[in-house]
């Protein structure tokens, strides 16, 4: 079975905040944040812990590394790979093509 993790951006939108918001939420220029969405391997750790507060998501659904890569491989995903019905409760959007710009995934 894969797992699927969601970038910082799509965290971040699906936690219903703008850039600036989530910068100042996290103590960090909107600069800094759009870079470390761009790639989430160069944050430092203490923004990693405020992230997972303020996002409500747990460390294990975030993938760190480049967003291009997360992208690219949910690309390479067939349709029915997309189903995400087996995480509960979860306030993420529901997974297909129709929202891989706001939820992007990338399996492990």
């Amino acid at each position: 079975m894969r797992t699927y993790k969601i970038t910082i951006r799509a965290a971040r939108i699906n936690a219903g905040l703008t850039g600036t918001q989530a910068a100042d939420l996290l103590g960090i220029s909107a600069r800094t944040l759009s870079k470390y969405e761009r790639n989430s391997g160069k944050m430092t750790l203490g923004v990693i812990v405020k992230m997972l507060a303020v996002y409500a998501v747990p460390y294990d659904l975030l993938y760190f590394g480049p967003e291009s890569e997360c992208v690219k491989r949910n690309n390479e995903l067939s349709p029915l790979e997309h189903n995400r019905d087996r995480m509960p409760g979860s306030r993420l959007k529901p997974a297909g093509p129709a929202c891989v710009k706001s939820a992007r995934v990338a399996p492990v």
